[in-house]
This record gives C-alpha cells, structure tokens and sequence, in this order.
C-alpha cells in the first residue's frame, strides 16, 4: 500500500514554532462542512433581503447587512460548547506538533501540552487554531467577505 505524503507547514506563535499537517480528506470534508454550517448560518440571520428573487448574488446585492444581528448568531453558533468541540477537532496532536521555545525536538500537542502553552493565553491558542484552518482549508476566511464591503465585491465581479 503506498502511503501518501503529507506537507508540515509551521509557524511561529508566540515563544513557540507549531507544525501542522493536514488532515485526511474525509476528516477534513466534516470539519470543513461544520464550520460553513455555522458561519453561513450567522450571516444568513444578517440579511434582510429587498424583495423576492432566486439568484443569490442578486439576493445579496439587494440586502440589508445587519451587522449586529450576524455577530449575535456568530454567539449564538459558536458558543463555549461548540466552541471547545472546534477546537478539539482542530488541535489533533496526529496533525499538529509543537517545539517550545529552547528545546531540541518537537512534539505532539497533547491536552497536557495544550493546558502548558495555552493557560491565559486564549488569542495565542486562536491564532494556532486560524493556521491549522488556512494549512486544512487554503484561506478559508478569504472565503468570508468583509461585511462592510460584500456590495462592493459582488458589484465589481
């Protein structure tokens, strides 16, 4: 059985250089249908569309953005549970290792590891868990518009 070849990626996070790997397709398909689920869910609340139509860029071009309302589902979607299910997706110590700062060799990123690097350090652990998101799913947040400029980005297309 040939066995497939997988790049690691690493980035510096603080103190420490984590290594990512991507996950296998099918895992990868179920975490990426997940988070889309919930995302597309948050902004679907945010729009109040102008009138009836079935073509979604027209649906999007004719709607009032309610910022408030997607940042308030985006709470509702990702609350602490779903939140901490998430990450124990994301951070699966088959996939992601770790070097801490002043040692040789790195590391699996087990629970223990996790709770050592990231106790008080949450913005540390999001920023890890964004890059294991763009080494899984390319740029997934580019995928996200900023809100303030959808109009503009689906006008100029």
């Amino acid at each position: 059985m040939r066995q497939a070849k997988f790049e690691v990626k690493n980035r510096k996070i603080g103190a420490n250089t984590f290594y990512v790997r991507a996950f296998p397709p099918l895992q990868g398909l179920k975490l990426y249908g997940d988070l889309q689920k919930a995302i597309t869910a948050a902004l679907k609340g945010g729009l109040t569309s102008n009138g009836e139509t079935e073509d979604m860029k027209e649906a999007l071009l004719g709607a009032q953005i309610n910022v408030g309302a997607i940042l308030a589902q985006l709470g509702e979607s990702f609350n602490g549970e779903v939140l901490a299910q998430f990450s124990e997706r994301l951070l699966d110590a088959e996939y992601v290792s770790v070097k801490i700062k002043g040692e040789e060799e790195a590391i699996m990123l087990t629970e223990d590891v996790i709770n050592e690097l990231f106790t008080g350090k949450l913005v540390e652990l999001l920023k890890l868990e964004k890059f294991i998101i763009e080494v899984n799913f390319g740029d997934f947040f580019a995928l996200i518009p900023n809100l303030s400029g959808v109009r503009e980005m689906l006008v100029s297309k």
